[in-house]
């Protein structure tokens, strides 16, 4: 009982206030309100109304909590003398699991370029490969979403909506560069730019939103953040060695498929303000399925299917022998 309190007591008030602040505010809506004045009780109409929306941004800080969670669990665990996820993960660390510790900041601390190179390539092949399907399908489900999710798909903008899907395609290019800098252990240029670089844009998107509303502030994050992108691949570059140095035609390649696909979604996304929900859901699955199919080949993931395949199988094997 204790090491779960322990645990779990931070966790737990940091929630309830969570859960109480999104309740409340859905007890202020007005589709809540439309739903008391037609008989429903108070609890009754947030069960069956309010939970849905409470439940949005309780999820993201449940995700942001898991890793409080797993640190925590490492003291806890060692404090208590129990076994457990924290104590596996400590232990990993000591004995330098690569199976469980990130192998990039081994590998460079290593200097074994040839594989540090090698898991650039294939994570970023991943990476470009989920790109188009995640930034494409998120703007063709958006009606979906806002019906669903908000209750409110009047405000569904296509502009808007298309502006926030490339912001998302230049993220998850610009997070994969980070997140391999920083696993590098050779992040300080990076952090100082990135907290300078925030500070001059959310000054700079105070006037582009006097001038052009929330649409000027879009299009001031998304140059801000191809601007980033950009140092974040310079650094990378500088990462390796002259012999290993990394490639950008993959980035080219992506930018001509974004390209052609946000052209070829423009229509739908314009046309499914009108749109049933049906055509809507299968409008996103059929379009995002395309794309994703072409993102295949185009970003060669197939080398990347054969190799867990064949790690897999070995797995297997080895698991059969020894038994």
């Amino acid at each position: 009982v204790l090491p779960a309190f322990a645990l779990g007591i931070v966790e737990g008030a940091i929630l309830s206030r969570y859960v109480r602040a999104t309740v409340t505010d859905q007890l202020r809506s007005d589709y809540l309100r439309t739903a008391r004045a037609k008989g429903l009780g108070v609890g009754q109409a947030l069960r069956r109304h309010g939970l849905r929306n409470a439940l949005i941004p309780l999820v993201t800080v449940v995700g942001l909590e898991l890793a409080g969670l797993v640190v925590g669990a490492i003291v806890v665990e060692n404090v208590f003398n129990l076994p457990g996820l924290g104590l596996v993960l400590l232990s990993s660390v000591n004995n330098r699991d690569l199976l469980t510790v990130q192998d990039i900041t081994m590998l460079v601390g290593k200097a074994d370029w040839a594989e540090l190179r090698r898991l650039y390539d294939l994570s970023e092949r991943v990476v470009l490969f989920l790109i188009p399907v995640v930034s494409i399908g998120s703007l063709l489900m958006c009606p979906f979403l806002f019906t669903v999710w908000l209750h409110k798909r009047g405000i569904y903008n296509p502009e808007l909506c298309t502006l926030m899907a490339i912001v998302s395609a230049v993220l998850g290019i610009k997070e994969h560069k980070t997140q391999f800098q920083s696993s590098s252990n050779k992040h300080e240029d990076l952090s100082v730019y990135i907290l300078c670089g925030y500070a001059m844009m959310l000054t700079l998107s105070i006037a582009t939103m006097h001038w052009f509303g929330l649409a000027g502030f879009i299009i001031t994050w998304l140059i801000w953040e191809m601007i980033q992108t950009r140092f974040v691949l310079g650094l990378n570059e500088r990462l390796f060695p002259p012999e290993y140095r990394i490639a950008t035609h993959p980035i080219l390649r992506l930018v001509v498929f974004m390209t052609v696909a946000f052209a070829l979604s423009i229509y739908p996304a314009y046309r499914e303000a009108t749109w049933n929900l049906v055509w809507v859901v299968a409008c996103a699955v059929g379009v995002t399925g395309i794309f994703g199919i072409a993102a295949y080949f185009v970003f060669d993931v197939d080398e990347i299917r054969v190799l867990l395949t064949n790690r897999f199988r070995n797995r297997l094997a080895a698991r059969a022998s020894a038994t």
